[in-house]
C-alpha cells in the first residue's frame, strides 16, 4: 500500500525491475569485492555494471511505486521482465569481463547472453572452455547468478503463481501443501519466509561443504550453485574435480533437498518431520529416487559395487534436482543408464523447488487421469473421479495439467528441431532441448554446452527462459507484447491517416 503524500508513479513493472537491478547489482559488487582477493582482472567491470545496475534500481524505486493489487496477466508478465532484467545485466557485465576476450566480438556477446541466461534459469549449462581460466570473481558471479534464479523461482512458485492463477486448487489438495499454506499464507508473508528458509539452507549447506575440506571459495560456489538446482561449477571438470567422498554424499543430500518442495525444507528446520510423509508427492519422489538409483547401479555395475552405487546415487540426484553436477564419467555408461538420467531430468522433481522438469505433482495427476480412462473403457457407466490425497480434482485442474503437457512436449519437439538444423543427430538434439526445458545443465551424450555450435546455444536461450518460467509467464508475456504492438501500430496508422 502506497504511504499517504507519495508522489511516485504507479508502474506494474518498473518496481520488480528496480528489486532485479538491485539483486543483481548487490551480486556484481560482491563479486568485484571477491576478484581483488585474486588477480582482480574483472574487478573494475563487475564493480562500474554493479553501480549502474544499483544505480537503475535507486532511479526506479524513487521514481515508481508497485499498484495495490496485480491481476494475474500482470504477474505472470512481471516475472518475465524480472528474468529479463536480471539476464540483461548479467550479459552486460560477462561481455564487458574477459572471460570471453578471445572470442570475435559478435561471438562474445552471443556467448555472454547465453552464460547469464543460463545462470539465471539455473540450467547451468556453460560456454566457458575453460572454466578454471575464468577470473575468481566471474565464477562467484556465475554462482551468484544461480542463487538470485532459484530464489526467484521459489517465490515464484509458492508466493506469486499459486495466488493469481487457477492452479491454486491443485497446490491445496496434497498434504505437502497443506504446509505449503502455512509457509505462504499470503503473498508478502511468503516471500518473507522463503526468503528465510533458502538463506538458512544456503548458509546450511555451505558451512557443511567447506566441513569436507574442498576450501572456502569452493563451498561457497558450489553451496549457492546445489540450493538453487543451477549446478554452475568454479572447475571444468564440474564436482569431478573435488574427489571427496565426503563431499559428494553432503552435495547429494543437498541435491535432493533443493528438488523437494520449500516447504518441506521449512518443516525440517523447524523440526516437525513426522507429518511429512503424508505427502503423495514427497512418497512418489522418493519411490522414484530410490528406483532409479536402484536400476541404474545395476545397470551400471552390479549392486554390490559400492563405488558404483555412489556414482548411481550421485548421478540420479543431480538428473532428478536439474542441478546437472557432474562427479563421474557418465559418458562411458551404457544407453539404458543414461536413458534413465533424462527421463528424471524431463520429469523433475517436486513443485514449489527451484527446479525445472514437468514435476512430479503433474505426473501424479495425469497417472490419475489414465487410471480413470482405463477404468472407463472396461466398465463404461462407472464414476471414477480423479483424486489426491484421497481429494477430488476440479476439471479445471486436470484440463490446465493436461493443456502444460501439451505445451512442454510441444516447447521440447519444437526446440529439437530448430537445434536439429545446426546439430547433427536426433538424439543430440532432442537431449539438448529437454534439457534447456527442463533447466537442467545435464546434456547426456555431450560432456559440455561448449561442445555444441552457436546457432543450437541461440536457440536454447529461449527454451532456458521458457522452462525457468514454467512456459505460461513466458506465453502471456509474449501475447501482450503482441497485443501493445498492435495497438501502437493502430494509433500511430490513425494519426498518419488524418
Amino acid at each position: 500500500m502506497a504511504r499517504r503524500g507519495d508522489q511516485r508513479r504507479v508502474s506494474f513493472y518498473a518496481p520488480p525491475a528496480a528489486i532485479a537491478f538491485a539483486a543483481v547489482g548487490g551480486a556484481l559488487l560482491v563479486s568485484a569485492a571477491i576478484d581483488l582477493t585474486d588477480e582482480g582482472a574483472d574487478a573494475v567491470v563487475l564493480a562500474l555494471v554493479g553501480a549502474a545496475s544499483a544505480a537503475a534500481a535507486f532511479t526506479l524505486y524513487t521514481r515508481f511505486r508497485s499498484p495495490p493489487r496485480y491481476r494475474a496477466v500482470q504477474a505472470l508478465t512481471v516475472l518475465t521482465v524480472v528474468w529479463i532484467t536480471m539476464i540483461a545485466v548479467g550479459m552486460l557485465a560477462l561481455g564487458l569481463s574477459e572471460v570471453f576476450s578471445e572470442l570475435g566480438e559478435s561471438r562474445r556477446w552471443s556467448a555472454s547472453l547465453f552464460e547469464s541466461t543460463s545462470g539465471f534459469t539455473t540450467t547451468g549449462m556453460t560456454a566457458l572452455p575453460d572454466v578454471d581460466a575464468a577470473s575468481r570473481g566471474v565464477l562467484f558471479f556465475r554462482a551468484a547468478a544461480n542463487w538470485l534464479g532459484g530464489l526467484s523461482a521459489v517465490i515464484a512458485a509458492i508466493a506469486v503463481i499459486p495466488f493469481v492463477t487457477r492452479t491454486r486448487d491443485i497446490v491445496d489438495i496434497d498434504h505437502t501443501n497443506e504446509m505449503t499454506r502455512r509457509l505462504a499464507p499470503s503473498i508478502d508473508t511468503g516471500i518473507k519466509n522463503v526468503v528465510r528458509v533458502y538463506l538458512v539452507f544456503t548458509a546450511l549447506l555451505v558451512v557443511a561443504l567447506i566441513a569436507t575440506g574442498i576450501g572456502v571459495f569452493d563451498g561457497v560456489a558450489y553451496g549457492l550453485a546445489i540450493v538453487s538446482t543451477g549446478g554452475f561449477s568454479p572447475h571444468t571438470a564440474s564436482f569431478w574435480s573435488e574427489r571427496n567422498a565426503a563431499a559428494e554424499w553432503i552435495a547429494i543430500l543437498g541435491m535432493l533437498l533443493a528438488g523437494a518442495n520449500v516447504a518441506v525444507i521449512w518443516w525440517i528446520l523447524r523440526g516437525s518431520i513426522g507429518s511429512l510423509w503424508r505427502s503423495v508427492e514427497l512418497r512418489v519422489y522418493a519411490f522414484v529416487v530410490v528406483g532409479a538409483i536402484a536400476a541404474v547401479s545395476i545397470g551400471i555395475a552390479g549392486p554390490d559395487d559400492v563405488t558404483a552405487s555412489r556414482q548411481a546415487v550421485f548421478a540420479v540426484a543431480s538428473a532428478i534436482s536439474t542441478t546437472g553436477l557432474v562427479a563421474f564419467d557418465w559418458w562411458s555408461w551404457g544407453p539404458g543408464a543414461q536413458a534413465i538420467l533424462v527421463l528424471l531430468l524431463a520429469m523433475g522433481p517436486m513443485s514449489g523447488s527451484s527446479a525445472g522438469g514437468f514435476r512430479i505433482r503433474r505426473m501424479i495427476v495425469l497417472w490419475e487421469v489414465a487410471r480413470r480412462e482405463l477404468v472407463r473403457m472396461v466398465f463404461p457407466r462407472a464414476v471414477h473421479v480423479v483424486k489426491m490425497s484421497g481429494r477430488p480434482l476440479t476439471d479445471n485442474t486436470v484440463r490446465s495439467v493436461a493443456g502444460y503437457l501439451i505445451l512442454h512436449l510441444g516447447l521440447i519437439l519444437g526446440g529439437a528441431y530448430a537445434i536439429g538444423l545446426f546439430e547433427d543427430g536426433v538424439r543430440r538434439s532432442l537431449v539438448a532441448a529437454t534439457s534447456a526445458v527442463s533447466t537442467s545443465g545435464l546434456l547426456i551424450g555431450v560432456r559440455a554446452a561448449n561442445e555444441l555450435t552457436e546457432g543450437t546455444r541461440l536457440m536454447l536461450i529461449p527454451l532456458m527462459l521458457a522452462g525457468r518460467l514454467a512456459i505460461l509467464p513466458l506465453f502471456v508475456s509474449i501475447e501482450r507484447a503482441t497485443a501493445t504492438s498492435a495497438a501502437w501500430g493502430r494509433r500511430l496508422a490513425g494519426r498518419v491517416r488524418t
